[in-house]
């Protein structure tokens, strides 16, 4: 089986994430979901326009599924 998952994360510093939660008046936890694309509320995309356009980089991350190296390794 040859899985693969593919999904966006935007990564900000802390200072960022405080500021941008500060600023709309949200959580933290809030703006790490937003950030994370766990939601896609019109804030959650508010607060990755702001992340984005103040310095936050998004990632593409990939979650494949590999083959066991230490299949051959023998536990005594």
């Amino acid at each position: 089986t040859n899985m693969e998952e593919k999904r966006n994360e935007i990564t900000v510093t802390l200072v960022l994430q405080r500021e941008i939660a500060k600023k709309l008046a949200v959580t933290e936890r809030t703006v790490q979901s937003a950030l994370r694309f766990e939601t896609n509320s019109p804030s959650a995309k508010l607060i990755r326009a702001y992340a984005l356009n103040h310095g936050g980089k998004m990632f593409e991350i990939t979650k494949k599924e590999v083959d066991n190296p230490y299949k051959e390794v023998t536990i005594i």
